[in-house]
């Protein structure tokens, strides 16, 4: 069941990431591995309820956001490879069913995060899952991500320790969970963003590994039909 937890912590990942401007948006520099190092530093930690003025903004408008759709670029690094993986797709969330990561190149499937745990479809409509009742560290990962997805930043100290660098133009957020076992499946998340929009999200693995998702041009309020909500999230059954 490891394999399947360390893919969809990814995508519960992206759930803070779900509210770029509606307009198309210049990527944030990429960080270096000393501004990452940076970040993580001592002093660069946040007091539990006192987030920044520029965090604070990101949330607020996530807690006003009933849904949103925008297309991402995963890019996968290893340490046996000198060439990254790149999948592409597009992700949907809906403060009713929950995030969902369409992937759309490669091997096409659909990794979905709710209340109830994670889902991973394959287009044959085949479906492997993870239920937050039979595995504890899923329950942590859904409580702190669809927290954030719907605008709850208190509940994030709850979970884990959080981190914030850079200005209100150019900003990174770091999180560690407090969980040692789920912070090594995730590792060091690391959040960046231009004002208020968040533009990239990377999980820093052991051994320089990484995996990020670059967003695109963000749908604000898209209304999801029937099919889509049965095809993108759990549906009705």
């Amino acid at each position: 069941m490891t394999k399947p937890l360390n893919a969809l912590a990814l995508a519960l990942c992206a759930a803070c990431a779900c509210l770029p401007s509606a307009h198309a948006q210049s990527p944030a520099p990429a960080p270096t591995a000393a501004a990452t190092d940076a970040l993580f530093a001592p002093a660069n930690q946040v007091p539990p309820g006192k987030l920044p003025f520029t965090l604070r903004k990101v949330f607020h408008r996530l807690a006003h956001d009933e849904a949103e759709s925008m297309p991402f670029t995963e890019v996968r690094t290893f340490a046996i490879s000198k060439n990254p993986l790149r999948q592409t797709g597009s992700l949907r969330s809906s403060r009713e069913h929950g995030l969902s990561l369409s992937y759309e190149s490669a091997k096409p499937h659909v990794i979905i995060v709710d209340d109830k745990g994670l889902i991973d479809r394959q287009p044959d409509g085949h479906e492997r899952q993870v239920t937050v009742a039979d595995h504890p560290e899923v329950a942590t990962l859904t409580d702190l991500y669809l927290n954030l997805l719907r605008g709850n930043a208190d509940k994030l100290f709850q979970y884990a320790d959080v981190y914030f660098n850079g200005t209100a133009q150019v900003w990174q957020m770091g999180l560690v969970s407090h969980d040692a076992g789920l912070a090594k499946r995730v590792g060091r998340v690391v959040v960046s963003g231009n004002g208020r929009n968040i533009s990239k999200l990377e999980n820093l693995l052991p051994n320089s590994e990484s995996r990020a998702l670059e967003f695109g041009r963000v749908v604000r309020h898209p209304k999801y039909t029937p099919e889509e909500v049965q095809k993108y999230f759990r549906g009705q059954g």
